[in-house]
């Protein structure tokens, strides 16, 4: 009696093994905190020249610049995108896993005061691949950010500057 037992447990054990699936993110299944896509750019409303606004996407592998340049669009941000070389692109590519996560839980969407004494700002909009899609402006002066934000907003700006050379 007690094998019978023995056997119809092990067998219910290798049954309800042979179903598990187990969900680990890989380059296929991205985790949910992942990007499907960031963009990003710098805007200056006193400006006059064609670097008063630029806009960048990254999307699937590939870096993209609006050639509208239009000031203050809407969220959400709709551009005429024109693909960029792939060495643009690297350089762009480690922003899409910077944005803090500070970021993503404060209630606001503009943090200091952008372009409000002609210094600029940036655009940040992002959708994670778990469909969370937000936009914020950032100030061009660190010191009016929070801690956690002035390392990536450095990083656009460092990225901007190279993207322009």
């Amino acid at each position: 009696m007690y094998r019978i037992h023995y056997y119809v447990l092990l067998l219910f054990a290798a049954l309800t093994l042979a179903h598990c699936e187990k969900s680990i993110p890989t380059a296929e299944t991205p985790a949910p905190g992942d990007l499907a896509f960031l963009i990003f750019g710098g805007f200056y409303g006193f400006c006059l020249g064609p670097t008063c606004v630029e806009t960048y996407q990254l999307k699937a592998g590939k870096l993209y610049v609006d050639q509208a340049d239009t000031y203050a669009k809407p969220f959400p941000y709709t551009g005429e995108w024109a693909e960029r070389p792939a060495a643009e692109y690297a350089l762009a590519a480690p922003l899409l896993t910077a944005l803090p996560e500070e970021i993503w839980q404060a209630d606001q969407e503009t943090f200091g005061i952008p372009d409000a004494y002609d210094q600029g700002g940036y655009f940040i909009e992002a959708r994670r691949v778990d469909g969370t899609h937000r936009a914020w402006r950032l100030d061009t002066n660190l010191e009016a950010l929070p801690e956690a934000i002035r390392p990536f907003a450095a990083q656009v700006r460092a990225v901007l500057e190279e993207l322009e050379e």
